[in-house]
């Protein structure tokens, strides 16, 4: 018996694996990099991106996240990388600039309902939104236009 709990104990002790739960292949530039998002016991989930093909540096990010994530996708053009989470009562949405010369988030914004992906006339990204006072109060949608460099909020 003292076994039995011994060995439960150990392992019990050993700290869990992360496990991929999403990844995507993103090209940019010269380079090819890999986004995956890791479970970790001790936050939640960890995005990490990292260059693995044609990598003019070492260049690797790491986040951890709390919220619950529901996809990674690009779109291609523009060197963003686009996700979708969820956390509570709201969805997040996140955005990273992936470039030979760096990785960098460039939003998060939360939305009551489920945010929208679209594209302007010129085929620039715009990501719809919807604030609330409440949980059950009504919805404005708030438009958020791709400049070049950053999402800038418009009514």
């Amino acid at each position: 018996m003292k076994r039995a709990i011994a060995l439960a104990l150990v392992l019990f002790s050993i700290p869990a694996r992360a496990q991929t739960v999403a990844s995507l292949r993103v090209n940019s530039d010269t380079s090819t990099y890999l986004a995956k998002v890791e479970t970790d016991p001790s936050v939640g989930y960890r995005l990490v991106i990292e260059c693995v093909e044609a990598c003019s540096n070492s260049t690797t990010y790491r986040e951890d996240v709390g919220d619950v994530p529901m996809g990674l996708f690009v779109r291609d053009q523009d060197d963003l990388l686009f996700s979708l989470w969820g956390g509570g009562s709201v969805y997040r949405v996140r955005v990273w600039k992936i470039t030979d010369a760096g990785i960098s988030r460039i939003i998060e914004i939360s939305s009551r309902d489920r945010p929208q992906f679209l594209d302007d006339p010129r085929g620039h990204p715009i990501i719809h939104t919807f604030e609330a006072q409440s949980g059950s109060g009504p919805r404005s949608l708030i438009r958020w236009n791709y400049d070049g460099k950053r999402f800038v909020r418009r009514r």
